[in-house]
């Protein structure tokens, strides 16, 4: 039987922990989130990476109105005039704002002549405004710690090199 080639099992070491270091190492292009909040609710905000107004692509949180609600989910831009801007400088919402439904009425958020929140879910007459105050977003600070999953998945895919050059050696 073949004893291992040493250079063999080397370069495949090598090349694992290049692949693993890497894989965690590289910037990602993924969205950017936002913490915000109001004296009406608070939340996080899904964008696109930008630049400045940037896209609301997702919205979660809660409504403090009446009983509370919680946001189930955002609507594209266009409804109920929304346009789903965000802006790095105030005010940070446009006059168009971020349309979402809630697990009760449905709500605008925008900052027009004045800052409101409005109840579509009632006619026009019946419509309620709240008035918005203190409404900020704030990207996170993303986390350093690479994912679990991304660990296992090189140190995995580093045994199976390794296993392989092993493999090849003994031939």
């Amino acid at each position: 039987m073949k004893t291992p080639n040493f250079v063999s099992m080397l370069s495949g070491v090598a090349l694992a922990t290049t692949g693993m270091f890497s894989g965690l190492c590289l910037p990602s292009s993924a969205a950017q989130l936002w913490n915000w909040s109001s004296n009406l609710g608070s939340g996080t905000f899904t964008t696109d990476d930008g630049p400045s107004p940037y896209t609301i692509t997702g919205i979660t949180g809660t409504i403090n109105i009446g009983p509370g609600h919680t946001i189930t989910s955002l609507f594209p831009p266009g409804f109920l005039g929304s346009d789903n801007l965000l802006y790095t400088s105030s005010p940070q919402l446009s006059g168009g704002g971020v349309a979402f439904d809630t697990t009760g009425p449905i709500f605008r958020m925008y900052w027009g002549a004045f800052p409101y929140f409005t109840d579509y879910n009632l006619s026009l007459e019946e419509r309620d405004w709240y008035r918005m105050s203190n409404f900020s977003a704030s990207i996170q600070t993303p986390s350093t710690t690479p994912e679990p999953s991304s660990f296992l998945s090189f140190i995995a895919l580093g045994g199976l090199i390794f296993g392989g050059a092993v493999r090849r050696a003994r031939k």
